[in-house]
């Protein structure tokens, strides 16, 4: 099975990334965007696109083994769209799912991680965090698919990077 967890940072995808691999019956790969893209090539943001190359690689080695793999990150969908569909492609079961909080409660949990200030979202002149274009509070998920733009709506209870639900 392979699960997409798309989102803003501070969303709760690593959570409940973390939360699926412990719960998932059998291996499974939890494959996060920022770790290829930070740790294993030290790359910024739109850089280069090499972490991603790897990141499909190690997708589509794991589910070819039978793995589970949980892809977590904001995947934008202008860079990662493609790279993503073909990745489902290897998969017998896809489902997709994007948390959307608005820029308030973005801002509430990344007061609570251990960075610098100088790290946190700041609001764009659109009212919006800087590389979200959506203003929405909701989430969204899809039932299960092979194409990532089929979608429903879910609640937006999504747990913070403490694991705690929102009040």
């Amino acid at each position: 099975m392979l699960i997409v967890l798309r989102g803003n940072s501070g969303s709760g995808k690593s959570t409940v990334a973390r939360l699926l691999q412990a719960e998932l019956d059998g291996p499974a790969a939890n494959l996060g965007q920022d770790h290829f893209r930070r740790i294993v090539y030290r790359e910024r943001e739109h850089e280069s696109m090499a972490h991603a190359e790897l990141l499909e690689l190690a997708a589509v080695h794991c589910l070819g083994r039978g793995d589970h793999v949980i892809l977590e990150g904001i995947f934008s969908t202008h860079h990662y769209s493609d790279m993503i569909e073909r990745i489902a492609a290897h998969a017998t079961d896809a489902r997709f799912f994007a948390f959307d909080l608005d820029f308030d409660e973005t801002a509430r949990r990344h007061a609570t991680r251990p960075w610098p200030r100088s790290s946190a979202p700041t609001r764009c002149a659109t009212g919006t965090t800087a590389g979200n274009r959506s203003t929405s509070s909701r989430s969204s998920a899809s039932a299960p698919t092979s194409h990532p733009s089929t979608s429903s709506r879910a609640s937006s209870a999504a747990p913070d990077a403490g694991g705690r639900s929102p009040q």
